[in-house]
Formats: C-alpha cells, structure tokens, sequence
C-alpha cells in the first residue's frame, strides 16, 4: 500500500473496496462418507422421466474459488454418479 504522504488529493477524496487479504472461511457442509439426497431426473417403468430424491454417498470433497463442490457415490453401485462430475454443495441436502 501507499505512503499516507505519497497519495495524491484527487485519490485522497476517491472511495476504494479493497477485498479482504484473507477471504472468510467456510466450513464444508458435509463430509467424505455422508448420506445425502439430491434430485436427479431418471427413466420410469413406462420410459417416462421423472424427477427424484436420490440418497448418496459423499465419495471426495473439493473448494473452488470459496466454494464446495462435491463428488457422490451411488450406495447401490458403490461407482461414482456420473463418471466422477462435480456437485455444487447447493444442489444437494442432508439425508434424513
């Protein structure tokens, strides 16, 4: 940062947002190994697709850019859902 004395008097009056050095912490809302559901889309009996709850598996967990993003396991397969994609930590909620 700039010496007091070396700022100019236009950028003295001038109002700055200086984002934080260290961004807040955020704990991750669900560990490796939780029960969780999230709604997925899946073919039915008849060939028609409905949406559902289905429960998972938190297979491994990541932050990205302040963000946690999730990847499941599905307990019937034991195989990771969709090859291994990444889920936002909004798309998914505690199994009760």
């Amino acid at each position: 940062m700039a010496d007091k004395d070396s700022i100019s008097e236009s950028d003295k009056r001038k109002s700055y947002v200086q984002p934080a050095s260290i961004p807040s912490e955020r704990e991750a809302a669900f560990g490796v190994g939780d029960e969780v559901q999230m709604r997925v889309t899946e073919a039915g009996t008849n060939g028609e697709l409905r949406n559902i709850y289905k429960r998972f598996k938190i297979a491994a967990r990541r932050k990205v850019t302040g963000r946690w993003q999730y990847q499941l396991t599905d307990p019937a397969t034991n195989a990771l859902h969709e090859a291994g994609k990444w889920y936002p930590e909004a798309s998914l909620t505690a199994s009760t």
